[in-house]
């Protein structure tokens, strides 16, 4: 169900909404590949951006609520995915409840 099990990657824009989910993995490493295409470094000014909004890390804050609606999504997707395999046949297969 995740192609990078045991790993989620979704791409949360800053409003919050959540442009791509743990399913679209390639869209959001392609995304990745191109802002970081030609750079060896760091992009400083994005980094001095994150430590003023956080004040150095201090104040997670906004970043805390961007990652809920992270794994609000990842749940969301998880549900809708393991409904639509059960509701795709007799190849549907329930996933075993974590404790």
């Amino acid at each position: 169900m995740n192609p990078l099990q045991p790993y989620f990657l979704v791409y949360v824009r800053d409003d919050g909404i959540v442009r791509y989910t743990f399913a679209q993995p390639k869209q959001i490493l392609e995304i990745y590949r191109l802002l970081c295409a030609g750079k060896a470094t760091p992009h400083e000014a994005l980094c001095k951006l994150f430590d003023q909004d956080t004040h150095n890390g201090s104040d997670m804050t906004r970043y805390s609520e961007l990652l809920q609606k992270a794994v609000e999504s990842i749940v969301h997707t998880f549900k809708k995915r393991t409904l639509t395999g059960l509701l795709s046949g007799r190849g549907g297969v329930l996933v075993e409840a974590s404790r």
